[in-house]
């Protein structure tokens, strides 16, 4: 089976699409707002997410009060580069305390 072939800087917009159109979705009061390469999530609580693209490693980062996250594409999709979560699995948890319930990030 012929696969297209990965493209990073696409497959990293359609993510910050999916992020804002899913953050849209709900009832909270966030910011979202894109420059250049990162997508910056802020809520009036004063909870932010970060996430960013690192174009060198072809590697999408993620910055939330949990911690920092480094995510690559293994050919099926975005796992985290230490602990083996999905991309999706992750925007979950740390856009949970913000929003006040877990998302699904259809990635």
């Amino acid at each position: 089976m012929n696969r297209p072939e990965f493209n990073f800087e696409q497959d990293v917009e359609r993510i910050f699409d999916v992020v804002i159109d899913t953050i849209d979705a709900t009832d909270s009061d966030c910011d979202c707002a894109q420059a250049e390469a990162t997508l910056t999530l802020s809520w009036p609580d004063g909870s932010t997410i970060v996430l960013s693209r690192n174009v060198a490693h072809q590697e999408l980062w993620i910055a939330a009060r949990e911690g920092g996250f480094h995510f690559r594409h293994d050919g099926t999709g975005w796992v985290d580069t230490r602990s083996g979560e999905a991309l999706a699995e992750t925007l979950s948890r740390v856009c949970e305390g913000p929003v006040g319930r877990r998302l699904t990030f259809r990635l």
